[in-house]
């Protein structure tokens, strides 16, 4: 009897155990282990550029799960609740250049995706992320598309993306009510920046400094009321600017002052009544100026000096 006894525990045990940690085959390539909700262990038979992680309603990364892989673009989506990450979650993807993380709810850490050093794209949009603590991308020096739409983010920090060469910059759907000074500094190479649908009511002066290579700039669907004189002055190189779907109804003199390179403008959907004279000049590269749905009456281009070529759509 103490023989059998003995037999059926050891028979339990190895259920346990086995059951603690489940194993998957994805993709006929990788080996893929979790145990209660914490990605434990990824290992992979042949070399292959892409991996798929889904449908296993994970929570966490264990430090150092991912085994050496060679994969060049991970997708971890699905019904997933992953929240928990600490550095080192994504060591072992030295040659990682696209990370897709959409639709988990992770926080921001300080250092988090550093070892991810040929990192290109990073997608972290339907995050519920609240704040972007300042280092959170510290090491992804190669990064050039950072998605972080469709968050809760409300609070700016100077700095936030200091050592960062992006091209592209997506933080629609946001949160945002103001911008403070210095938060896109370092964004020398920005060609992109999207702010639209969030809160935001005013430009400073100084919100866009150091944007030197930025060609289009959305702000549109926002709670602008004024477009300051000179708020948009350094962004000599934007061909597109849109301010569609907002409140504005005072732009000041000089407000798109040193947009050389504007081809189009969009302020369509406003509440714009009067535009100041000589609003446009210096703008010989305008295109396309949209005016729809404005209170605006009557529209005289030889006063706002806008170029003859120009079109209006109001």
């Amino acid at each position: 009897m103490l023989r059998f006894e003995v037999v059926v525990c050891f028979f339990l045990a190895i259920v346990v155990a086995d059951a603690y940690q489940t194993c998957e085959r994805v993709q006929n390539v990788f080996n893929v282990c979790h145990r209660g909700g914490i990605l434990s262990e990824v290992t992979e038979q042949y070399r292959t550029k892409r991996l798929i992680i889904q449908d296993v309603n994970l929570m966490s990364i264990q430090a150092g799960a991912f085994k050496n892989l060679a994969i060049e673009i991970l997708y971890i989506r699905g019904q997933h609740r992953l929240s928990i990450l600490e550095p080192r979650s994504f060591s072992g993807l030295p040659n990682l250049k696209a990370l897709n993380f959409n639709d988990n709810t992770i926080t921001l850490r300080t250092n988090l995706f550093e070892e991810l050093t040929d990192l290109r794209i990073l997608r972290l949009t339907g995050n519920n992320i609240n704040i972007i603590p300042v280092g959170t991308f510290n090491g992804l020096s190669k990064l050039s598309e950072l998605y972080l739409d469709q968050n809760n983010v409300s609070i700016t920090t100077p700095n936030t993306f200091t050592g960062l060469s992006l091209l592209h910059l997506f933080l629609n759907r946001n949160k945002l009510a103001s911008i403070v000074p210095g938060y896109f500094a370092g964004l020398n190479e920005l060609r992109s920046l999207h702010l639209g649908y969030n809160n935001l009511r005013e430009m400073r002066t100084n919100t866009f400094n150091g944007l030197n290579k930025l060609k289009y700039l959305n702000l549109n669907d926002n709670k602008i009321g004024t477009i300051h004189a000179g708020v948009f002055k350094r962004l000599k190189k934007l061909t597109e600017l849109n301010l569609e779907n907002n409140v504005i109804s005072d732009i000041g003199p000089g407000a798109f002052k040193g947009l050389l390179a504007l081809k189009t403008i969009n302020l369509n959907n406003n509440k714009i009544v009067t535009l100041p004279n000589n609003l446009f000049y210096g703008l010989t590269q305008l295109v396309d100026v949209y005016m729809l749905n404005n209170y605006m009456t009557k529209f005289n281009k030889a006063e706002l000096q806008l170029p003859y070529s120009a079109r209006i759509h109001r």
